[in-house]
């Protein structure tokens, strides 16, 4: 796809968030609507065209490219927004510049441009990429405060953590960096087939979408080896643990992956609406019956009889609340706080 039929993509795809936005969703302030619509039930407005988000510490953490910095939504019905300064977007290497983020470019190479880069949840602190450093920034959510940036020498694309490791994928590197978050060192480095992007971690492995050579694949965290590789269709990116299953979204092919995590095998293809928005970004949700997945209306699939069950007439991409609840996060900036069950 050219440049000009993607900007023209994201001009139509920003009309249409807007007017769903306009239809369906209470004023941006961010109080509770008396009558919410799909279950919203807060929202407000992002300064700017929102990046890549991470949930957790009961908010969403959203990159701000343009700024170079991570914006912090809270609330329960009525929102705010807390900024978080990370680093400076002039700074990265040539070629990027601080709007480059403006518009879509066909492919993950615009991502090396991110600063911040990527975003996770987990020990205790909010994980970023600064790519100008290829270096990983640790934020206490006590306080808003970067404790630790650890240098990687990678740029990064995705970050996953838990307890005891940060997982950090890059997309141009061809490789999986995990950090111990007890030292803020890097402990271990995986090589990775191709085009490395979306990571997930499970109770028993650790999965990479491997957006370019059109696999998963399955590594071993008591090892730090490669245990399996998972042939999918084209482009997987987001994951998502639910039923017994992981799910990954294939975003050029349109279809959602099931994948028997033991086996480490396809069990379903399921095809579903066209991936929508800007290439790098995405999410999906795992409940305990389905995924949730983004899109100009969220969608709900059904885990037993793989068809979409629900659709929410609220756009952008999910991110679990908890308590049932779900961050819905627009391409326009739109922080929609939803309760599906309402």
């Amino acid at each position: 796809m050219g440049t000009m039929a993607l900007h023209t993509r994201l001009i139509g795809i920003a009309a249409t968030a807007m007017m769903l936005a306009a239809c369906s969703s209470p004023a941006s302030s961010g109080s509770a609507s008396p009558s919410p619509v799909g279950g919203v039930v807060g929202a407000i407005q992002v300064p700017d065209l929102p990046g890549a988000a991470a949930a957790g510490f009961g908010s969403l953490w959203v990159s701000d490219y343009k700024h170079g910095s991570l914006v912090r939504v809270s609330g329960s019905t009525r929102l705010s927004l807390t900024r978080i300064r990370v680093g400076d977007p002039g700074a990265l290497q040539p070629a990027c510049q601080p709007d480059q983020e403006d518009a879509p470019a066909g492919s993950f190479i615009i991502r090396r441009c991110d600063l911040p880069s990527g975003v996770a949840c987990g020990a205790g602190s909010v994980w970023t990429g600064r790519n100008d450093l290829k270096a990983v920034v640790r934020i206490d959510p006590a306080t808003n405060r970067i404790t630790a940036t650890i240098p990687v020498g990678i740029l990064t694309f995705g970050l996953a953590a838990t307890g005891d490791a940060v997982w950090v994928t890059s997309n141009d590197d061809n490789v999986v960096i995990r950090i111990d978050p007890r030292t803020n060192r890097v402990v271990a480095r995986v090589p990775v087939p191709s085009g490395p992007a979306g990571v997930l971690i499970t109770p028993t492995a650790v999965w990479v979408a491997d957006s370019t050579g059109r696999l998963l694949t399955k590594i071993d965290p008591a090892t730090n080896a490669v245990q399996a590789e998972v042939p999918v269709e084209a482009s997987p990116f987001p994951m998502a643990l639910a039923a017994g299953s992981l799910w990954v979204r294939n975003e050029d092919a349109s279809t959602l992956s099931r994948v028997d995590p033991s086996a480490a095998r396809v069990t379903a293809s399921i095809k579903t609406d066209p991936f929508y928005t800007t290439e790098g970004l995405d999410s999906l949700v795992g409940a305990s019956s389905g995924v949730w997945m983004s899109g100009l209306r969220l969608q709900f699939l059904d885990a037993t009889t793989q068809k979409v069950t629900r659709s929410l007439p609220v756009e952008g991409r999910p991110y679990d609340a908890g308590g049932g609840r779900l961050w819905v996060l627009g391409t326009t900036g739109q922080v929609s706080l939803l309760d599906p069950a309402a």
